[in-house]
């Protein structure tokens, strides 16, 4: 697939501009936690133009940056062994 940039960092401003709401349940954000991302292994035109934070894939999946966010905060206390306090917090502060 041919990446035009131009429009490739338009979708990414868009995203970075967005307030979507994310339509995910929390066993779901759990499993995404748990196993982390899968994104492209090779060359990716879109993460050269947007960088890894915000290229095609992580929109895909992420609706706006602040969910991103929370994944990535998640994630990084998943991997330090802070699963239940995971769990918690999804639970707590993200679907109340």
């Amino acid at each position: 697939m041919l990446l035009d940039t131009k429009d490739e960092l338009k979708e990414m401003e868009d995203w970075l501009q967005s307030s979507k709401k994310w339509e995910i349940a929390p066993e779901g954000l759990l499993d995404l936690v748990e196993t982390g991302l899968i994104t492209c292994q090779d060359f990716c035109a879109s993460r050269e133009a947007c960088g890894s934070d915000a290229c095609r894939c992580i929109r895909a999946i992420f609706p706006y940056p602040d969910a991103y966010e929370l994944f990535t905060l998640l994630r990084e206390e998943y991997l330090a062994g802070r699963r239940n306090e995971v769990i918690n917090t999804i639970l707590e502060n993200v679907y109340e």
